[in-house]
């Protein structure tokens, strides 16, 4: 037996079959595959945020809604009201005419042919008096003052005083101390109330 052994040695055993091996390389690589997933899962969470940001999805922005313009007609104006019928024109009258003094030599202005003793052109005269030695009258201005002018016959001296009121039953035209009193009694200068001289009316006339 033993020599038989030696003779004819047993045929060696065949190598054991290798498809065992490959459950334990799919067990290395889902193991291997884990612990891939398990670093990015780390590397996420310790990411800082800005560069999370950059990894993250962009969210979806929606479009901004649609604005919509509805025209609403304009509500028709009220019709204009009936246009007056014109004024009817009036004529102008013309003004009355200033009635003249009676004193003799003198138009609705004053004495004629004496500047001193007459009113500005345009002012009519309201009062004349005519003296033996002098010739004087009260006018009434644009804006209704009054003044006195009178010519003193024997030098031709012309005097002129503004301010001119009624007093009385005449008028009165005061300059410092002096006032002229032109009346139907005559024409009475007189300072500080004092009588300086009086020449009775030859004529007198007012409105």
């Amino acid at each position: 037996m033993l020599l038989d052994a030696a003779v004819h040695p047993d045929p060696p055993h065949p190598p054991a079959p290798r498809h065992h091996k490959a459950p334990m390389l799919i067990a290395a690589f889902a193991v291997g595959l884990l612990a891939a997933a398990g670093i990015v899962a780390a590397a996420m969470i310790w990411m800082p945020a800005p560069e999370r940001a950059t990894v993250a999805v962009s969210p979806v922005v929606a479009a901004p809604p649609s604005t919509v313009y509805i025209t609403v007609p304009a509500a028709p104006l009220p019709p204009a009201p009936p246009a007056e019928p014109p004024a009817p024109a009036v004529d102008a009258q013309p003004a009355p005419a200033l009635a003249a003094p009676t004193v003799d030599g003198t138009d609705a202005q004053g004495f004629l042919g004496s500047a001193a003793a007459s009113c500005r052109s345009g002012h009519p005269a309201v009062a004349v008096v005519r003296t033996e030695k002098s010739r004087a009258v009260i006018c009434e201005a644009d804006d209704g003052g009054r003044y006195y002018r009178a010519l003193r016959l024997r030098d031709g001296a012309p005097l002129e005083v503004g301010g001119a009121a009624a007093a009385g039953d005449g008028f009165v035209a005061r300059t410092g101390s002096y006032a002229y009193f032109v009346s139907p009694n005559g024409l009475t200068v007189s300072r500080w109330g004092n009588a300086l001289s009086q020449e009775p009316a030859i004529e007198y006339w007012s409105r």
